[in-house]
């Protein structure tokens, strides 16, 4: 029987949570935002600053560090 093709896959970097850190650089500031979680993407270029929990408005903040630029969300149940 024939194989099948093999799918091209994208070199992503891998992501091990156990790995410490030996270096940490501040990417940038950005003022007058509030959020008690940071995600980011170990895979690409964004964070996400969260409002989360039972006094938290739920905003979740994602900012492309790339281009700099910061989209702001509600998300009724993101608490």
């Amino acid at each position: 029987s024939p194989s099948r093709p093999k799918k091209k896959t994208k070199n992503k970097p891998k992501f091990n949570p156990d790995e410490k850190i030996a270096e940490l650089n501040k990417v940038d500031t950005l003022e007058g935002r509030q959020c008690n979680c940071i995600f980011w993407s170990p895979a690409g270029s964004h964070i996400i600053l969260a409002s989360l929990g039972e006094s938290a408005s739920g905003t979740l903040d994602f900012y492309d560090v790339d281009h700099k630029t910061l989209v702001q969300k509600e998300h009724y149940r993101a608490n």
